[in-house]
């Protein structure tokens, strides 16, 4: 059985995109669900850089490719 995680990536993959795992050491809601054992996928908002801060800015032409990851996400899941 897969992980969410390998899940999400097997999908991706389908679409050419490369989902990769990482880390912010940022806050999340998920915090709250994933110590009870709830599989989540967290971090699949807007890629930008400067979360969080007065600098924050999202890149607009990668919007696209991460509408098109979640509608995938949704249809295969």
């Amino acid at each position: 059985m897969k992980t969410t995680f390998e899940k999400a990536k097997s999908i991706a993959a389908k679409i050419s995109m490369d989902l990769t795992g990482g880390g912010t050491g940022g806050a999340s809601d998920g915090n709250f669900v994933a110590p009870l054992g709830i599989p989540l996928l967290d971090g699949m908002g807007a890629i930008g850089e400067g979360y969080h801060s007065e600098r924050e800015f999202i890149f607009a032409n990668s919007m696209g490719q991460k509408a098109k990851l979640i509608a995938e996400l949704i249809r295969e899941w």
